[in-house]
């Protein structure tokens, strides 16, 4: 933890926090929902972050509305998805996000493809949105991703 001044006699707090990530076929991090573990693939291509929606009981999400909008994106297309919201979700050792609201969208062909791989299924995806907000860092050699966050204290 760094803390600095900045103007006008504020000062600001910057945490880091490192998640490991798994596998050498796509950057997967393992996270916490409502305390049941989930597989996240990190995808820098992908504007939103999202869960999948078959695992929306899985995880005892709270639906809070549908949405009837046609989602594109990893090989297939919604006409109806579901804006969600997590009660907890442990990202890492001390970053947990309340109350965290996202759409899903079905991951059936991507879930499909890897299992023909023999690779394990994803629960989510964590976009661009996500990774520009906590100022993510991947580092593909030691297969980390770091995670900032900047508060006024």
């Amino acid at each position: 933890v760094k803390t600095f001044k900045m103007k006008q006699n504020r000062y600001f707090q910057k945490r880091f926090f490192i998640r490991k990530m798994e596998g050498n076929y796509h950057p997967i991090i393992l996270i916490d929902i409502n305390g049941i573990s989930a597989r996240m693939l990190l995808d820098t291509g992908a504007g939103k972050t999202l869960l999948g929606s078959e695992f929306v009981k899985d995880f005892n999400l709270t639906i809070l509305s549908k949405i009837a909008i046609r989602t594109t994106g990893v090989g297939s297309t919604d006409d109806l998805t579901h804006k969600v919201k997590i009660s907890k979700c442990k990202i890492s050792k001390g970053f947990i996000l309340k109350d965290w609201k996202l759409n899903t969208m079905s991951l059936a062909y991507i879930n499909d493809y890897y299992e023909s791989q023999g690779k394990l299924k994803i629960h989510g995806i964590i976009g661009s949105d996500f990774l520009n907000k906590y100022k993510a860092v991947i580092n593909y050699q030691t297969k980390t991703v770091e995670f900032k966050i900047i508060e006024t204290i």
